[in-house]
């Protein structure tokens, strides 16, 4: 009448390899949310790259006025150009040269005098080695700095 007593959980060796399966899936969690973190740092550093990049460019801008080349001691300085502005920031290194963007505007329009105003604009294409979330495609990030011509 009374047979043996059956547990209502499973035997231990109808778990056996779950514990594999658990662990496995957990690691690949932690391991696709992690590359995700670091690609996501990539991306902030890739921006204030381009912060620094554009406000060593205005101030190279600044410097490189019509009125440099007039001062005492400083005759082999020319005007800075876009050429000129572009080849500064992309000889900085910080960023691949290949990806990167340069755009200088003086306002008033080519007014290089001393106390105009010029905008340097720096935009880096950053593609992501790849990343399980969607949101981390490539993009383009860009910054702007602007300053007023000294010289």
């Amino acid at each position: 009448m009374f047979g043996p007593v059956r547990s209502r959980y499973p035997s231990r060796q109808a778990q056996r390899g779950a514990e594999l399966v658990e662990v496995l899936l957990g690691l690949a969690l932690f391991l696709g949310l992690m590359f995700t973190f670091l690609q996501g740092t990539q991306l902030v550093s890739a921006y204030n790259m381009t912060a620094y990049l554009a406000s060593e460019g205005a101030r190279y801008a600044a410097v490189r006025g019509t009125g440099a080349a007039a001062e005492a001691g400083r005759k082999d300085v020319v005007p800075a150009t876009e050429s000129t502005i572009t080849a500064f920031v992309k000889g900085i290194g910080l960023l691949d040269a290949s990806k990167t963007t340069v755009t200088a505007i003086w306002d008033p329009a080519g007014n290089k005098n001393p106390g105009s105003r010029v905008t340097v604009t720096v935009s880096y294409a950053f593609d992501p080695i790849s990343s399980p979330l969607v949101w981390l495609t490539s993009r383009t990030v860009s910054s702007s700095a602007r300053t007023t011509v000294l010289y």
